[in-house]
């Protein structure tokens, strides 16, 4: 990561983490932000916020990889996905 990137997510952690009180119960609540405002959960900030709860590394990791919402890697603005059910495929998902 560079050292620019670095700086920023710094700057959103601190502006995120002025949000909520240090305790283990804000933690779904400051990833949803940091999701939202850096489109993905980097190292760094899942680092940052297990150290500012004072809770485990592991409890972010495992927060960010259990709901779909969160990812760990960037994300455009805009995520498409398409039904790929069975409703969908009756209705002509396949020809998108």
């Amino acid at each position: 990561m560079s050292r620019e990137i670095e700086l920023q997510v710094d700057a959103v952690l601190d502006e995120v983490l002025e949000r909520y009180p240090r305790e283990p119960s804000s933690l779904i609540s400051l990833l949803q932000d940091i999701q939202e405002e850096l489109r993905y959960l980097p190292r760094q900030a899942l680092d940052r916020v297990a150290a500012e709860l004072g809770i485990s590394r592991n409890q972010p990791y495992y927060v960010a990889t259990f709901y779909k919402a969160y990812s760990l890697k960037p994300r455009g603005r805009h995520v498409i996905s398409i039904c790929r059910g069975t409703a969908c495929h009756v209705k002509g998902a396949n020809k998108i």
